[in-house]
């Protein structure tokens, strides 16, 4: 909106969660650009596997990150790695997992630290990923952080595995199995760990809609901070009284064993 300021906005949290559906919604209704920083690190491992390179390869790893191209700002969403479109092959559990692994290095988070943030020069800007409130951004304008019940981010997880990955994982408990060490390695690595800032909202997408829904959730905090603030009063006593909707039972994705 054109009578806003041209904010930095993060949202973090963790696999899962709808946090890139969620920033891309956000940033189309604000006409904003959307940073998947998060992405970042899936092509930096998606490349170094395809060019068979090992973690332990540090010179050959900092080469590839300083060559990298990355683009977000495209009409269709999609994510171009060095002028391809790789949107789909970076949410594969085999890149999720190389990436966890990579964000366990304090050289390779140091050295993509400028990248994600010359991205958000001038504002204007949704960034998510893990830490986009706590390190890469830790005085943007607007954060929050997301997250869902163990079951919702198995469906959301299942639905981008390969083939060969569902006969993996074949049922809910084995995801939310693989889901939650991928957490838990987030939430424990000796730096930049996957944490909610203090200053950050929170929004939980159990059992949200759509991204469209969540995005909209997001846009009237910003836009109605101050009614929201006058009605706190009015909520609390709502939630007292267990005055809440009641949501639909457990739906499983598309082909997911329960």
């Amino acid at each position: 909106m054109s009578d806003l300021k041209r904010y930095v906005i993060t949202i973090d949290g963790p696999n899962a969660v709808g946090k890139t559906a969620s920033a891309q919604a956000l940033a189309k209704l604000l006409g904003y650009r959307h940073i998947n920083t998060g992405a970042i690190y899936r092509a930096v491992a998606y490349v170094s596997l395809s060019r068979g390179l090992s973690l332990q390869d540090v010179d050959g790893m900092l080469q590839l990150i300083e060559e990298i191209e990355i683009d977000f700002d495209t009409p269709s969403s999609a994510v171009l790695v060095n002028g391809q479109d790789l949107t789909r092959e970076l949410y594969t559990a085999r890149i999720l997992s190389l990436t966890s692994e990579i964000a366990q290095l304090l050289w390779v988070r140091e050295a993509l630290l400028p990248v994600q943030r010359h991205q958000a020069q001038g504002g204007g800007v949704v960034a998510e990923g893990r830490d986009t409130g706590t390190i890469v951004f830790p005085d943007a304008d607007w954060k929050f952080y997301l997250d869902a019940d163990d079951w919702r981010k198995a469906e959301r997880a299942y639905e981008l595995f390969t083939e060969d990955e569902r006969k993996l994982y074949p049922d809910r408990a084995a995801v939310t199995r693989y889901i939650n060490e991928i957490e838990r390695r987030d939430r424990t690595r000796p730096f930049s760990p996957l944490r909610r800032a203090e200053d950050a909202i929170f929004h939980d997408t159990t059992h949200s809609p759509s991204a469209e829904h969540d995005a909209y959730v997001l846009y009237h905090y910003i836009c109605s901070a101050k009614s929201i603030v006058e009605n706190s009063a009015i909520l609390r006593r709502k939630l007292h009284a267990g005055d809440r909707p009641a949501h639909a039972s457990m739906r499983t994705a598309a082909g997911m064993p329960r």
